[in-house]
């Protein structure tokens, strides 16, 4: 209280705590969530990628029982990932594991999902179709989470082993499907019109800006989180252009950043490691070369940003698309074979990831090679 005015005094820098510690809670909220759901991405992706392989080059009939069972495998866990998102979501905020996947089960039923004319007592549900979707699933948990939470205090025990669930739907779901779902619904349908707006009107500088950053966005564990609005995207327009063109950039980038130090070092532990990491890196697998090179002696990481900075901008320039998820890296690259098997955008690929680690080895180890040995042992 101001002793003057008498006015209510707000401390900044508690303030500025408050919203630190609340980012970092939603940060470790979607990490602890999307990472756990990550490999059913990676295993459809790449199932998907190598179907069209088998029936564009490998001469396998579109048609055959073969295909049309992969392809619902590969489908299956994009149509139905918001039952996957409700139980690591709830397991991660400590309600049964179960509720949440029942919260995503009923979104994607055939008498809610897309439905029209349904009310609520009285009160119009939005129709939405809710497969495929991430931000719904993930609004509604965290409500689930503090209605289970609250009723668990208040319920006697010996009431809970039966009632507590089924209070906990029966107030959560009306809530999820007037207001959390659509909100959900809409906000992505608007993230995937802000990100469109940015392809068409400063793609280069969102590609090189993404590209340089996402290095230091795995280290700080953010790379979960931006997973989430991307697989949005991807699920909104069929492919994305813009974060993992700019990730795979940034993974290769990592790697020949990595394989710069490899080539300077003079120190065998040092050299082993810097090589086989900048290959695994190239490969798509970053964590060594991050945490064990870039970390370790600091200018890696910046030259890994500055050879993201460029792959990504000539992913950009070329209109390199991946077309179902998978981790950005070489061993991943057929995902970026179109449908119709087309192979330009995998050339391109093969050309972003080459460039890329190029520009990270060049940028490491210029700025690296007059006292690399000081550095680097």
């Amino acid at each position: 209280m101001d002793e003057y005015t008498g006015e209510k005094r707000v401390n900044r820098t508690s303030v500025g705590e408050s919203l630190r510690g609340s980012g970092r809670k939603v940060m470790d909220f979607l990490s602890g969530t999307v990472g756990p759901v990550i490999p059913i991405y990676m295993c459809c992706g790449m199932i998907m990628a190598f179907l069209t392989i088998c029936t564009a080059f490998l001469g396998f009939d579109a048609n055959s029982g073969v295909v049309k069972i992969f392809n619902g495998v590969a489908n299956a866990g994009f149509y139905f990932i918001p039952i996957a998102l409700g139980w690591s979501a709830a397991d991660k905020l400590g309600v049964q594991p179960a509720l949440g996947a029942l919260l995503g089960m009923s979104l994607l039923y055939s008498t809610i999902n897309g439905a029209h004319g349904l009310d609520i007592f009285g009160i119009p549900v939005y129709a939405v179709s809710y497969n495929g979707t991430f931000l719904p699933i993930m609004l509604g948990v965290p409500f689930l989470a503090v209605v289970f939470h609250l009723l668990k205090r208040i319920m006697p025990k010996a009431m809970q082993g039966f009632l507590l669930p089924v209070a906990t739907m029966i107030i959560t779901v009306p809530v999820v499907l007037l207001a959390l779902g659509p909100v959900g619904y809409v906000a992505g349908t608007g993230f995937s019109v802000v990100f469109q707006w940015l392809q068409a009107h400063v793609r280069f500088l969102a590609s090189a800006l993404w590209g340089a950053f996402c290095p230091i966005g795995v280290v700080a564990g953010m790379d979960k989180a931006v997973f989430a609005i991307n697989m949005n995207y991807m699920n909104s327009v069929g492919y994305d252009n813009l974060f993992c063109p700019g990730a795979l950039a940034a993974n290769a980038a990592v790697g020949g950043s990595a394989l710069a130090v490899g080539v300077l070092a003079k120190r065998g532990e040092t050299r082993e490691l810097s090589l086989s990491a900048g290959v695994t890196a190239v490969l798509g697998i970053t964590e060594p070369a991050l945490y064990g090179v870039c970390l370790e002696f600091g200018r890696p990481l910046i030259g890994a940003s500055i050879g993201g900075a460029i792959g990504a901008v000539f992913g950009a320039f070329v209109d390199l698309k991946q077309y179902s998820w998978a981790g950005p890296g070489l061993m991943t690259s057929p995902t970026y074979i179109s449908a119709d098997g087309n192979m330009t955008n995998f050339f391109l690929c093969l050309a972003t990831i080459a460039l890329s680690a190029a520009a990270g080895f060049v940028a490491t180890y210029v700025m690296s090679r007059r006292d690399a040995a000081k550095i680097y042992g």
